[in-house]
């Protein structure tokens, strides 16, 4: 009690003023954001935004328009929306994932005082959330980056509840928690080492029975599997495939045959290699990008699963015959993922396309005439946009988490974090070419990282 009393005293007057004014940074922060306008220039987001609709006429299991390489998560959410506010559901959408950032935000600088107990160290963090606007600018646009670094940071937040308290039942929410952001967004199954090293140091803390602990041990990875299922079984009914989602073949595709950092490997010789050059015949096109590849394919007798599945034959075959050159260009992956930074995206319109124009052309959107160039003139100056200052939060992030890891106060969260760093970079380099926005996610926990390890002294103890 006199520790808490403590920790509670460092809140005085102006330490309880300074945050009010860096929430009030914070919340003109996401305004100016919401005045720059609700352009929407990524190609996902109209596939989003169809599925969206189909959810919105009852077709909850989308199979008016079958694609493998989406999971239903983020269109639930958007044909929720879609059906109740009509043609306000952009303009809704956008203020729900700008509370999505807000709650990160909230659930970051949370996570800072529960390792720290520092009110310097919590009010850093507050104020590197307000000052960084890249990661929260994506909730303007209909991607799942918003929802998914959410869910992310509600995970850990659960993790870290359950190892400062050792309450397994919060463990097992976890699951329930991350099972719900992978479908929102699948890449989050790279939490899954860390959710598995969190509940063997609660096992191991447990009184009673090998079985108990057993029980203890997979009782979050059971509710993620759970929660996994039902649409797992419905890749199999519509595509023959007991998946997630079907999307690793064009993501090999592009890993395989981009130019650097992408291993720029040649075509190969094979029977489906073969195939895939008749389909495609006359059609001018860059083979080396997946989805040029795949449109064309489309238009074919093969469904998206077939797709996917004969392109990634054809990168495997390409990576066995180049073995080497395929893992170096994996490796540098790894260090691209953390080097790259965010670049300038066109806010003040929609890309001429007709597809764009029909799909979102009936719904409200806002801007400001006196904010918005101001605000597109104002990011180009944002941290996140620099090679140098992008470099420097990463340093800070990661020699954070070993300042952490070297302190058994922080020491199994420093594990648990450490985990989902690494898992995260080693399944986006494996299948991807690594952009700021697959790393984005990650943001709230670097600062978690470099705020707790380089800021605080007093720490809270968590047992592992």
């Amino acid at each position: 009690m006199d520790s808490e009393h403590h920790h509670m005293g460092q809140w005085s007057r102006s330490v309880i003023a300074l945050a009010l004014a860096v929430a009030l940074v914070d919340l003109v922060k996401h305004l100016l954001l919401i005045s720059a306008g609700q352009a929407q220039p990524w190609g996902d987001s109209t596939v989003y935004w169809r599925m969206a609709g189909d959810v919105a006429t009852g077709d909850w299991w989308l199979t008016k328009h079958p694609v493998a390489y989406r999971t239903p998560g983020y269109p639930w959410l958007l044909g929720i929306i879609r059906a109740t506010c009509g043609d306000s559901a952009l303009w809704v959408t956008v203020w729900v994932q700008h509370l999505c950032a807000w709650l990160t935000t909230l659930l970051t600088i949370g996570s800072t005082w529960r390792l720290s107990r520092s009110a310097r160290a919590t009010i850093l963090a507050w104020a590197v959330c307000a000052l960084s606007t890249a990661r929260p600018l994506y909730a303007n646009w209909i991607l799942t980056e918003s929802v998914a670094t959410l869910l992310l940071m509600l995970t850990c937040w659960m993790l870290l509840l359950a190892l400062e308290c050792g309450c397994w039942k919060r463990f097992a929410f976890a699951g329930f928690v991350l099972g719900c952001g992978v479908l929102v967004r699948p890449s989050l199954l790279a939490v899954l080492p860390a959710l598995l090293v969190v509940g063997y140091q609660l096992a191991r803390r447990q009184r009673g029975t090998w079985f108990r602990q057993g029980l203890i041990l997979l009782s979050a990875p059971l509710l993620l599997g759970l929660t996994l299922l039902p649409w797992c079984l419905r890749n199999h009914f519509v595509f023959d495939r007991f998946a997630l989602c079907v999307f690793t073949g064009r993501e090999l595709w592009t890993a395989s045959f981009s130019p650097w950092p992408g291993a720029h490997l040649p075509y190969p010789e094979g029977a489906i290699a073969d195939e895939i050059q008749d389909r495609l015949g006359e059609a001018s096109i860059d083979w080396r990008h997946h989805w040029s590849v795949s449109r064309v394919l489309a238009r074919t007798d093969w469904d998206d699963a077939e797709i996917d599945n004969a392109m990634e034959r054809v990168a495997r075959q390409a990576i066995a015959d180049q073995p080497v050159t395929a893992a170096f260009c994996t490796l540098a992956r790894c260090g691209t993922f953390w080097y790259c930074w965010e670049w300038p995206t066109e806010l003040a319109q929609d890309p001429p396309d007709a597809t764009t124009r029909r799909l979102f052309g009936d719904q409200f959107r806002w801007h400001s005439p006196v904010w918005q160039p101001r605000v597109i003139a104002g990011l180009e100056w944002t941290p996140e946009r620099q090679r140098a200052t992008s470099f420097v939060a990463v340093f800070l992030g990661w020699t954070g988490l070993l300042r952490m890891l070297f302190r058994y106060q922080t020491r199994p969260a420093a594990i648990f974090i450490g985990l989902i760093l690494i898992a995260t970079t080693l399944l986006t380099a494996t299948l991807e070419i690594p952009l700021y926005r697959y790393r984005c996610g990650l943001e709230p926990l670097l600062i978690v990282a470099a705020t707790v390890g380089w800021t605080a002294r007093h720490q809270l103890k968590l047992e592992g």
